[in-house]
């Protein structure tokens, strides 16, 4: 009921993807879903239809119970937050990866800004979406890849790689 007047089928996928909004702090629906009476959970069990675990809806759920008392407006808005913080961090691993290469800070920021502003990054960490933590758990793979080329079968570079297998793996099917 929340996702229809959110109008989430109407939108997604389509050329225009915009929402009405309101003139005023609260939005067009807003006052109908916080005074609804139908569940604001899935009842069907098992939750997850794909019957899978995943690390990002287990981080995301986190935050929805965290915000439970919120409107649904805000429980989103911090559920894409995560996505948000998820891209940040592979930046920040792109960044230490193309100074684990040798490269200068300026060099290693331009190429870390390629990275930052790239047109599917930006779409995939700016919503709800478990590829974020795919393309994460790939970066810090890469990255630890790199850490055991140049450095030799460390603790760090072995950790690094192990926990990027682990996320992988707990993130989706090709992350296996």
């Amino acid at each position: 009921e929340t996702a229809y007047r959110m109008q989430f089928d109407e939108i997604k996928w389509q050329p225009n993807n915009t929402q009405h909004f309101s003139a005023t702090r609260e939005g067009p629906a807003e006052n109908e879903i916080r005074n609804s009476n139908w569940k604001q959970y899935i009842d069907t069990y098992p939750a997850n239809t794909s019957g899978t675990w995943s690390l990002y809806y287990w981080l995301g759920s986190g935050i929805e119970r965290l915000f439970s008392d919120n409107s649904i407006f805000d429980r989103l808005f911090f559920a894409r937050l995560l996505s948000v913080a998820i891209g940040a961090l592979t930046v920040l691993v792109a960044y230490l990866l193309a100074r684990r290469l040798g490269w200068s800070p300026i060099i290693a920021s331009m190429f870390t800004s390629l990275i930052a502003f790239q047109p599917m990054l930006l779409a995939t960490s700016s919503v709800v979406n478990i590829d974020i933590l795919l393309i994460f758990a790939f970066s810090l793979f890469f990255y630890g890849g790199v850490l055991w080329i140049s450095s030799g079968l460390t603790i760090q570079s072995v950790s690094i790689a192990l926990v990027a297998t682990l996320i992988g793996v707990f993130t989706k099917g090709p992350g296996i």
